[in-house]
This record gives structure tokens, C-alpha cells and sequence, in this order.
């Protein structure tokens, strides 16, 4: 099994890139943002899942063991494909999607082509437990949390863009007021 490469991007697709690795040509799907920090001709390292079916051997490449390790908890679930699953992690960073599933918050993930209702329901069940055991609870089992984030909604906010920023504020700060305040802040300055 292929678990790491490293190599010289030779071609960048929407969805790919070609990377050299001792004079071999991998083609690796990967993140948008894969794609974006690829410079062609300079060196690339990924993290990687190669996914085999009868009919195809694909390779899946990730900046970080964490992006992989999400990735690899998401297609385990009956439902979610290794496309399905890019999709997801595309759509925000692994934390702010973890910490979605943990408030069972589906908003993140329907938002996925091919992400309906249940299956958004089939993996906040399925995945809920084993990141509330890694410890990803944090800020989401705080009801402090909930109410800063349904008032940064109830501002104009998108859930993402909310959560986003009120996981970049201290522990410190409980009241919601003030985590409000402090998330106003952090999204004034983008």
C-alpha cells in the first residue's frame, strides 16, 4: 500500500495532480487546497490512501495524517465514498467538521453533492462517539458554544464561518457575550 510520496508536481488538474516520484508519474486526487499550494516543478509530500475497487485503484492525497485520518473515518461509513468524503473535507477545515458532527449539526455536510439527509444523519451517528472519545468535544459540549454560535447565525453569519471563528477564541472566554464579541472581531478582520 502506497502510505506516503513525495515528489515533483508534474500536472494540476481541479480535482488532481500528477506527482513524480522516482521517475514515476502518480496520479493523486486531493484537496482544493492541495491544488492551490501545488507549484508545478517543486517538491510535493502527501499523506495517502490508496482506495482499490474491482474496476479501479485510486490514490487520495492529504497535507496532514489528520485530514487523512478524517478521511478514512468518513468512507469506513456505508454510504460515504472516497468522492463523497473529498467533498466533505473540502467544504471546511477537519476541526470545524468534527466539531459539526459533535453538535449534530448536518448544515456542514449536506451541503455536499451526494450528501443527503440520512446519510448526513448515518455519519453524525457513526462518528459522534469516536470524536467525542478523541477528545473533540471541547467547545461543542458547551451550551456557552451553542448560543455563541446561534448568535453569530442569527447576525448573518454561515454556521462555518461562525464556528470557524469561535474555535480561534481562549478557552478563557465562557460568557457568550463575550465569545460573541471576540468572534465578531476575528471575522471584522477577513
Amino acid at each position: 500500500m502506497i502510505a506516503y510520496l513525495k515528489g515533483v508536481v508534474k500536472t494540476k488538474r481541479e480535482k488532481d495532480i500528477v506527482l513524480i516520484a522516482n521517475g514515476v508519474g502518480y496520479r493523486v486526487h486531493v484537496l482544493p487546497a492541495v491544488i492551490e499550494a501545488a507549484v508545478i516543478s517543486k517538491d510535493l509530500e502527501l499523506h495517502t490512501h490508496l482506495h482499490q475497487t474491482e474496476n479501479a485503484s485510486e490514490l487520495y492525497g492529504f497535507a496532514s495524517l489528520e485530514e487523512l485520518g478524517f478521511f478514512e473515518h468518513l468512507i469506513a461509513i456505508s454510504g460515504v465514498g472516497p468522492k463523497s468524503a473529498i467533498g466533505i473535507l473540502s467544504t471546511a477545515p477537519v476541526r470545524d467538521i468534527q466539531l459539526a458532527i459533535v453538535q449534530n449539526d448536518s448544515s456542514l455536510l449536506t451541503r455536499v453533492s451526494g450528501i443527503g439527509r440520512k446519510t448526513a444523519e448515518r455519519i453524525i451517528i457513526e462518528l459522534r462517539e469516536k470524536l467525542e472519545k478523541l477528545g473533540i468535544v471541547g467547545e461543542a459540549g458547551n451550551e456557552d458554544f451553542a448560543d455563541a454560535l446561534e448568535a453569530l447565525v442569527h447576525l448573518g453569519y454561515t454556521r462555518v464561518e461562525a464556528r470557524h471563528a469561535l474555535t480561534q477564541i481562549g478557552k478563557e472566554i465562557k460568557d457568550p457575550q463575550a465569545r460573541v464579541k471576540a468572534a465578531l472581531r476575528i471575522l471584522g478582520r477577513k
